[in-house]
């Protein structure tokens, strides 16, 4: 579970992923812009510029890590793949990234326990690589 504490930051105004080695998160929740190849001095970048996504701690099917803001694709135990994207978010009075599901018993639980249960995700995209996947049909992408 050491990946659950993996970040990734989106910079808004380049529309891209940061590298890794590029930046640092401060205790306050800012982000240093450095360069590793020192190319240019670390500078503060302004929040409204930056998001920074948290990784879940936990794999799709192919062993891909799972963030915050990433779009899954869903297959339940018996292999169907429901028609609506998911989208992982985490939600302060679940204390979880609860996601919908088609179930029996119940509509929503957190990702984590739907994995235990056998549901199989597959990251599709991002909201911001991605936003278009708000209304996909995933069936025949998982």
């Amino acid at each position: 579970m050491s990946d659950r504490f993996k970040f990734r930051v989106w910079d808004n105004e380049n529309e891209w992923w940061m590298p890794d080695e590029d930046y640092v998160i401060t205790t306050g929740g800012g982000v240093c812009y450095s360069p590793a190849d020192e190319s240019r001095p670390g500078i503060m970048l302004p929040p409204e510029r930056v998001i920074v996504r948290q990784c879940t701690g936990l794999k799709d099917r192919h062993g891909e890590l799972i963030f915050e803001g990433d779009w899954l694709a869903l297959q339940d135990p018996n292999g169907d793949v429901q028609p609506e994207t998911v989208l992982v978010e985490w939600e302060d009075n679940a204390g979880a990234y609860p996601v919908e599901i088609e179930h029996d018993c119940f509509d929503t639980t957190a990702i984590g326990w739907a994995q235990q249960m056998e549901f199989v995700f597959t990251v599709i995209g991002n909201i911001h690589e991605s936003p278009e996947l708000v209304d996909q049909d995933c069936r025949g992408l998982g």
